[in-house]
């Protein structure tokens, strides 16, 4: 017991070995990230938010494998965690909306219905086709 608190492990106990195997699983799940539906078309990581008033919350980041593109499906992943599916609200490059920005450049992301991006999120798009 002194050996799991320093080394800050958590240790449980359970009446019966189902308990264990549910509770692994929705550990597992938190961790292990779901293959989306669809072919991986880019990835861009959140290096800044910007709250611009009525638009709300706009991640500045930078493409940093493929392309995204304002029709894909999206995920933000945070470490190993997905923190958000859904899609693009808007895709903006220099102050102007875009369909798509290229690996190497810089762009602004809003994401529909969700604003709790941080900074070092990956932001991955995926085509449904």
């Amino acid at each position: 017991m002194e050996d799991a608190h320093i080394r800050e492990l958590e240790i449980g106990y359970y009446s019966v070995v189902y308990d264990v195997i549910e509770e692994m699983k929705i550990r597992l799940n938190k961790v292990l990230s779901p293959t989306p539906d669809g072919i991986l078309i880019g990835k861009a990581e959140v290096k800044a938010i910007f709250d611009i008033g009525k638009v709300g919350k706009i991640g500045g980041c930078n493409v940093i494998e493929g392309s995204v593109s304002k029709s894909s499906d999206v995920r933000v992943m945070r470490g190993p965690r997905i923190v958000y599916e859904g899609s693009l609200r808007t895709l903006k490059s220099f102050k102007e909306n875009v369909a798509s920005v290229e690996s190497g450049n810089e762009c602004g992301i809003n994401f529909v219905d969700w604003e709790e991006m941080e900074e070092g999120d990956i932001v991955e798009c995926y085509s449904s086709q």
